[in-house]
């Protein structure tokens, strides 16, 4: 049962005139015709103050922690405003103050790699005017505000300052191209009418059979499944193709069968989701004919 508020009044008036087991007749509310069964009938009583200690003392807590925050960001901020030196904020606020980078526009390490940081940090106030930046909210409990201390023009590294990652880059491509080598051998061994299990065994390979796996499976990994339903329908001899995945790994994959999907044996969550991807795919090509009409009838003058 509920409160008596819960439900609108025809719904909660319908209710309360049910014995456990029965069934209303048809009620209407703004919502509707309900057809409401009475299941079960538990009394409600509020937890004491004991079991609810616990939770109240967390809020309180944590209301009291929240207050605190904004006001020593509003502190930060006055602080810091027309500052020339971040340490006197450091010491008034007892905070610690870090040096990030050098980094360039595409960011670096740490906070650097934090896009709103390196488009702060690059803009015309901080930058250009040498300015304390406003205090930037990186998340519901990071706050920060920066400096630049140090700026070098851009120009071209020497080879000194980019051998180490000339060499990373070099050993990766290589590594990759022994892989795929790898892979495609292993292809052609299949297509000669080798079994992908036979393959794994002998040369100690993790190898998975995956039966009635649909494009949306939750637990497949999502490169293997982009990967396997743009492969070509198997006919009387099953599809194998391979690719590099993100990490580094090579995948063959060797398809057998292909079944038509069917909307009737969709689960519900399965059809909400075909739902909301052919309405948001609808939205965008509505969206980009509106855009390309738009470009078409625009005049731009020039002054």
């Amino acid at each position: 049962m509920t409160s008596g508020d819960t439900f609108p009044d025809a719904f909660e008036e319908a209710l309360a005139q049910l014995d456990e087991g029965e069934v209303s007749g048809p009620v209407r509310t703004d919502a509707g015709y309900h057809i409401i069964k009475l299941l079960d009938e538990r009394g409600v009583e509020p937890p004491t103050f004991e079991e609810s200690r616990v939770r109240i003392e967390n809020a309180l807590k944590r209301a009291e922690a929240e207050d605190r925050f904004i006001g020593l960001t509003q502190e930060l901020a006055d602080v810091t405003y027309n500052s020339d030196d971040l340490a006197e904020a450091g010491e008034i606020l007892d905070l610690e103050r870090k040096v990030a980078g050098p980094f360039s526009r595409d960011g670096g390490l740490g906070i650097a790699s934090n896009p709103e940081v390196v488009d702060t940090a690059f803009g015309d106030e901080v930058l250009g005017q040498g300015y304390t930046s406003g205090v930037l909210e990186l998340g519901p409990e990071h706050v920060l505000v920066l400096r630049v201390i140090d700026h070098e023009e851009a120009r071209t590294l020497t080879f000194e300052e980019v051998r180490t990652e000339v060499e990373r880059t070099l050993k990766q491509q290589l590594a990759e191209e022994q892989v795929a080598q790898l892979g495609q051998e292993l292809e052609a061994q299949i297509a000669a009418g080798k079994t992908v299990e036979e393959i794994a065994k002998e040369r100690g390979y993790e190898w998975q059979v995956s039966l009635d796996t649909s494009r949306t499976a939750a637990q497949a990994n999502r490169e293997l499944l982009r990967h396997v339903f743009s492969m070509p329908r198997p006919g009387a001899e099953s599809v194998t193709s391979g690719f590099n995945t993100a990490n580094g790994d090579y995948v063959v994959v060797n398809l057998t069968d292909v079944t038509d999907g069917s909307y009737a044996a969709m689960s519900a969550e399965e059809r909400a989701s075909l739902r909301e991807r052919l309405a948001g795919m609808a939205g965008n090509l509505g969206y980009a004919a509106y855009e390309a009409q738009i470009k078409q009838a625009a005049e731009v003058e020039r002054l």
